[in-house]
């Protein structure tokens, strides 16, 4: 079994364009890349040397991306609306529902998609993924699994949702209130890291460890501290 630490990929802090063009004037270059690299959207990269069993053919390098994105932090609602206002753009229904949904209250939990794609070549782990996360359930990573900032704050996955018709991906949920009614992450931290391990447990099993690290003063959008 493959045990590796990721490479960690920080956000780029020239790509300011959500501060300087409206969400309705993003276009879907713009919307991939916050979430894919900004101050809401992180990666861990994990790159594999395979041996190919023969001397003529040697080794291949493939490796794989696992992505995560703060869906409820503003700009990345902005994000994905904007994709679905560009494939729809004179459906007045979905501008409406899409208008609601980016203007809605965050509520009372901190939700993380997941996603997964190849990083070099084609990747013999991707499937192993893509079946770890459709089994998986709240007791996988209820160990393993946390938000954390630099003031001792540990917050504790709180809930996991699974693939399913209308979730095209696995999201952590984690609360985003104390029990006392206080947010946990104020934006006022100096980091916020988020940590887990997937462990995929199939023949060619391996072992993730996750590891991001968000920097609040740079989670600032429109004034207010997105997450």
């Amino acid at each position: 079994m493959l045990v590796l630490s990721s490479l960690i990929v920080i956000p780029l802090l020239a790509a300011d364009f959500w501060e300087k063009k409206e969400f309705t004037e993003w276009s879907e270059k713009d919307c991939y890349k916050l979430l894919r690299k900004s101050p809401w959207a992180f990666s861990n990269s994990f790159r594999n040397t395979d041996n190919l069993g023969s001397t003529e053919t040697g080794t291949r390098e493939t490796g794989e991306i696992i992505e995560f994105r703060l869906l409820t932090a503003k700009p990345v609602r902005m994000a994905l609306g904007r994709l679905q206002l560009l494939s729809k753009p004179n459906d007045a229904a979905v501008q409406e529902q899409i208008m609601g949904y980016i203007n809605s209250p965050p509520g009372e939990q901190v939700l993380v998609q997941i996603g997964y794609r190849n990083l070099v070549g084609t990747s013999p782990y991707i499937q192993n993924l893509a079946a770890f996360f459709a089994r998986a359930n709240l007791s996988t990573f209820i160990n393993d699994t946390s938000l954390s900032a630099s003031d001792n704050v540990h917050v504790p996955i709180s809930d996991y949702l699974p693939v399913s018709n209308e979730r095209p991906n696995p999201v952590f949920v984690f609360p985003r209130l104390a029990e006392d009614g206080t947010p946990h992450f104020t934006g006022k931290e100096k980091s916020i890291s988020l940590r887990s391990v997937f462990e995929t447990g199939q023949i060619a099993s391996k072992k993730y460890k996750i590891f991001v690290k968000m920097k609040p003063k740079d989670m600032m959008f429109q004034g207010q501290f997105e997450m």
